[in-house]
């Protein structure tokens, strides 16, 4: 005959003994426990990363923005864009010097961040960047393959180019950022 009673102890001390196991296993693997922070260096590396991949990604789905100028907009009505500067080509190494003689700096994508086409010559026009971090400006008139750059002409970190007589024509602009792996918000602004 079964003894019912018997079994009902064996049972409740399988499960007690399978819950001690768990609590055990819990204890090691408790996701709410606070885990030791990772130093702030390797943290950082980290958030370089994922911002180099998302730029990759937006860098090879998105395309240059358009921007038709048939007038100089005025610095009270600017024309504004934004975009994430930075990229994988050196400035320094693969253009070097610009039009008057001052090294290009940062990191730019492959292809422009906008372009802009004036249809008449501009007496005066300013292109500026502006960031919280710091950024750089390429400037290739298509015509001429005069090139202009600059570093911190703007406010702060920003980069800005302004100059007389702009020849009508297309300007590739290209947004870069100062360090190689950095990949920054920006705000581009284009008046007279």
């Amino acid at each position: 005959m079964f003894d019912h009673t018997a079994g009902r102890q064996s049972n409740a001390a399988a499960t007690a003994e399978l819950a001690t196991q768990s609590n055990k296993e819990n204890e090691m693997t408790d996701i709410s426990s606070p885990a030791k922070p990772a130093p702030a260096k390797t943290t950082r590396h980290l958030r370089r990363l994922a911002l180099a991949i998302v730029a990759l990604v937006i860098g090879a789905t998105a395309s240059a923005q358009m921007m038709h100028i048939n007038y100089a907009p005025s610095a009270y009505n600017p024309r504004v864009e934004g975009g994430l500067s930075g990229g994988q080509r050196d400035a320094a190494r693969e253009i070097g010097y610009d039009w008057f003689g001052n090294l290009c700096t940062g990191y730019i994508f492959h292809s422009p961040d906008h372009v802009i086409r004036l249809s008449t010559r501009q007496p005066s026009l300013t292109i500026e960047v502006e960031s919280y971090e710091d950024t750089t400006l390429v400037i290739v008139h298509r015509e001429s393959g005069r090139v202009f750059c600059d570093d911190d002409s703007g406010y702060g970190y920003d980069a800005e180019v302004s100059l007389f007589n702009w020849p009508a024509g297309t300007y590739e602009v290209f947004v870069g950022s100062y360090w190689y792996g950095d990949y920054w918000d920006y705000t581009l602004y284009v008046y007279e």
